[in-house]
């Protein structure tokens, strides 16, 4: 487990980063707002929830392409590294991350691969869904299933425990042949294929919401910067945490990521 210092270290780093993704964001006119845990503790916090070791954002999927051209060009290559399925070929998450260079905070489920393992910012895209129920679930079926597939090769089979352990170790087996590259590109490509829709979501069928809640952003304090955040943003946090203004239990707050190595080297 991470100690207090450690943690203090580590968010005054993606901090750093955040800022940093905020001004190139304002600078070339992309919507983006906070998400998951660094939202809640936006709202809830002012900051940082304070347990909390990761960063998160989300852009609809044109301003997250877009992002991804930004970053090639303006981004500090000394400081960070983009990475993507095209800049890190091991790397076959569905989602991009900023890794901060002279870092290290190796988990336990990516251990096993060749990729740059810095502390750091996962980058969310959100697309549109089908408006019609029946053919959104049709559409989160076939993408959920290639995307589970896809972790259950390619996560460390080592950090999978009992029920996980046994879906992951039945599903190898069962798509054996079947290749990551091959996996991430199919549900990439279904993640993209619906059409401007009022409706939208992450990953292509999770968290869905009303395609406006992104499109009204407005800045909030975040550990002394102004930064983005949805408009509606009860609505997405009631939907993502239910009673999200209630402290978890004390023995609740803890860091969620397994670490299997840990190193800042960075000077502040």
């Amino acid at each position: 487990m991470l100690s207090k210092v450690e943690l203090t270290r580590i968010q005054a780093l993606q901090l750093e980063l955040l800022v940093e993704l905020d001004r190139l964001c304002r600078r070339h006119g992309l919507t983006y707002s906070l998400a998951y845990g660094t939202l809640l503790g936006a709202i809830r916090h002012g900051g940082f929830i304070p347990w909390d070791d990761d960063v998160d954002i989300m852009l609809p999927r044109a301003d997250y392409e877009r992002l991804r051209q930004v970053c090639a060009q303006e981004l500090d290559s000394k400081k960070y590294f983009y990475q993507s399925r095209q800049t890190d070929p091991e790397y076959h998450f569905l989602y991009d991350k900023i890794r901060i260079n002279n870092t290290l905070f190796k988990e336990a489920a990516l251990a096993p691969h060749a990729i740059h393992h810095g502390l750091y910012l996962d980058i969310f895209p959100v697309d549109f869904l089908p408006e019609n129920l029946w053919l959104r679930r049709w559409h989160s079926w076939r993408f959920q299933w290639r995307r589970n597939v896809l972790m259950a090769k390619y996560l460390n089979l080592k950090s999978r425990h009992g029920a996980k352990w046994l879906a992951a170790r039945g599903l190898r087996w069962l798509f054996k042949n079947y290749e990551l590259t091959d996996l991430a590109s199919e549900a990439e490509a279904l993640a993209r294929q619906s059409p401007v829709s009022a409706v939208c979501g992450i990953l292509g069928y999770q968290e869905v919401f009303s395609t406006q809640i992104l499109q009204e952003c407005v800045d909030w304090e975040f550990a002394g910067h102004k930064l983005a955040v949805p408009k509606k943003y009860a609505i997405l946090l009631k939907q993502l945490y239910g009673d999200y203004q209630t402290w978890p239990a004390s023995s609740e707050r803890q860091t969620c990521h397994d670490l299997v190595a840990y190193q800042l080297l960075r000077k502040e």
